[in-house]
């Protein structure tokens, strides 16, 4: 893979991308989104979020559904009576969001949906806040096609904090101490039984290629077909951004400095993909 400075603006804030589109927020105005193809140029505005102003700025995510190609875009808030609620859209075809109620799915448990949701093959996962089950810990996914929720397991014997990334058409999870560059990777076979496999093991060949001050490493996202695991690294010195390719074994830096020293990084795969079917 190679950085591309782009060059092109885009409506506001990208805070999610699934199959080649992106979903971008106002900054200025969070109740107005937007989905774009970087690839194609094409955009279109969403219907207006008509919710309290107390918005939730990390907690909506778009899904392509593989049953028919189309796209949905969910968002999270909270009422003015500190209740959850889903608003999900198919984008292209509906005028107007709909509302899911989720707070049934934790009880009278405290909840966090303010957190950058996680989309693979048609389920949003929310993996940032799990609850205590019957002596399980869960967190919650919905199923987009006919937008269910799912309680999903978290990983047997694995201990927080735990990173979760798309891999391929699977929840891939990260175990790890995030003082350490040891990671167990695990996938979602299963989604309806919660079965998770254990798929690769990055032991400390990793820090033979980062600065010897680095103290912190956070997994971001696969490319080049999930071989390349993009990581960020800080230092005392600052933030870098490191590629470990798994079957070379080999880490490098990535020049990121074209897009200033505050962002937040997203991984987007191009795709002539357009959600008008």
């Amino acid at each position: 893979f190679r950085v591309t400075d782009l060059k092109l603006r885009f409506p506001g804030r990208m805070v999610a991308s699934c199959d080649g589109v992106s979903l971008f927020n106002d900054p200025n105005n969070h109740r107005a989104f937007y989905v774009a193809n970087p690839a194609t140029l094409q955009v279109t505005t969403l219907p207006y979020l008509d919710v309290p102003p107390n918005p939730l700025y990390y907690s909506s995510c778009i899904a392509r559904l593989p049953s028919t190609g189309k796209y949905k875009v969910v968002h999270s808030y909270k009422d003015l009576h500190q209740e959850y609620h889903w608003l999900v859209l198919t984008v292209g075809t509906d005028n107007s969001w709909r509302k899911i109620n989720c707070q049934q799915a934790f009880g009278d448990d405290e909840i966090e949906l303010d957190c950058f949701p996680v989309s693979v093959a048609g389920v949003i996962y929310w993996t940032d806040y799990d609850f205590l089950l019957d002596g399980i810990n869960y967190f919650l996914a919905m199923d987009m096609d006919d937008e269910t929720i799912v309680k999903v397991p978290i990983p047997s014997g694995c201990a927080e904090p735990c990173v979760y990334l798309k891999m391929g058409d699977y929840l891939s999870c990260f175990t790890t101490n995030l003082t350490s560059v040891q990671f167990d990777i695990l996938v979602l076979k299963d989604l309806q039984r919660g079965e998770w496999d254990k798929v690769y093991e990055i032991g400390t060949e990793i820090s033979r290629d980062v600065p010897r001050d680095l103290f912190f490493v956070l997994p971001l996202g696969w490319l080049d077909n999930d071989e390349v695991l993009i990581l960020e690294a800080l230092t005392f010195q600052g933030d870098l951004h490191l590629a470990y390719d798994l079957k070379k074994k080999e880490t490098r830096v990535v020049d990121l400095s074209v897009c200033g020293s505050n962002f937040l990084p997203h991984i987007h795969v191009d795709s002539l993909v357009s959600w008008m079917t």
